[in-house]
């Protein structure tokens, strides 16, 4: 019986651990919704779903993968782009990997 409730017990706990890695991280979670701002001079809102980046107001949609702090896409024309997302109380910083560019959005209320 005590081996049979452990084994239990051990199936429960890698349950729950799969569950919990299944779901959107806590940065997807902060990212998630609008932001505001300006990248290389022109003003923007982004919107951040759990898998993709909506430019608003130009129909366009790029899934993007996070893993940590370092966000990757692509972009038409460009390649991969790969930033560091930071992200406290309602700033949104980005900074390209490869330029050292920093952008900063604001969250939309």
């Amino acid at each position: 019986m005590k081996r049979m409730l452990k084994a239990f017990c051990l199936v429960a706990v890698a349950a729950l651990f799969v569950a919990c890695s299944s779901g959107p991280s806590l940065q997807e979670q902060l990212m998630t919704g609008q932001w505001e701002g300006e990248m290389q001079g022109f003003p923007l809102t982004l919107e951040y779903t759990e898998t993709d980046i909506n430019v608003v107001g130009m129909g366009m949609s790029l899934p993007y993968q996070l893993e940590g702090d370092q966000m990757s896409f692509e972009v038409p024309g460009q390649g991969t782009m790969v930033v560091t997302v930071a992200i406290e109380g309602d700033t949104l910083t980005q900074t390209d990997v490869a330029s050292g560019t920093t952008s900063t959005l604001k969250r939309k209320m």
